[in-house]
């Protein structure tokens, strides 16, 4: 930590004991790394910007409990910008139908980008579901919300070669997508 985020540290003892006294009052293991992301996070912005990021999960439906729930398994859900934090919940939630749920099991991906890895995955996902290939909505919504976490090297693997010979086209699309979100 001190080598990645060295700017954590240089601040008075008595912010960094405050910062380390709030974070700890959340209930962060302090044995855990993400403990000292948290620090990171929390340090990283005011408590003013924080609060207003709250009231954002809130607008969203989430509970205190959640966010703090989702800001102890990744802190960084609390680091992204407003409007990028708007903006994923608004495309996961009002165009791909996710509960919050699935966000909240896995909080890393608001730190992904929309452009580059959340709107082509997800659309692969719709191509899917269009033919047929999904199963079991409820269950296949958990398991895009995981498809989000992968590799790229890992999605392609078990998600784009695994549907092969049922899309053979799905690569090609993916791949479309990824360049237009690459500006090629």
């Amino acid at each position: 930590m001190l080598a990645q985020q060295p700017r954590t540290f240089f601040t008075s003892a008595d912010r960094f004991k405050t910062v380390v006294g709030n974070v700890t009052k959340m209930g962060i293991d302090p044995s855990k790394a993400r403990f000292l992301w948290a620090i990171h996070a929390f340090r990283a912005m005011s408590k003013a910007t924080w609060d207003k990021k709250v009231e954002l999960y809130m607008k969203w439906g989430w509970s205190k409990d959640e966010i703090l729930l989702a800001f102890e398994r990744n802190p960084g859900c609390m680091m992204a910008s407003m409007d990028k934090i708007t903006r994923i919940l608004d495309f996961l939630v009002n165009t791909m139908g996710w509960d919050k749920s699935y966000i909240i099991q896995s909080p890393i991906i608001v730190c992904y980008s929309i452009e580059k890895r959340i709107i082509p995955r997800c659309l692969v996902y719709k191509y899917l579901a269009e033919k047929g290939l999904t199963g079991d909505i409820e269950d296949f919504c958990f398991t895009q919300s995981q498809w989000l976490t992968y590799s790229e090297k890992l999605f392609l693997k078990w998600v784009v070669k695994k549907y092969e010979a049922e899309a053979p086209e799905l690569l090609k699309l993916y791949e479309k997508h990824m360049n237009v979100a690459n500006g090629l």
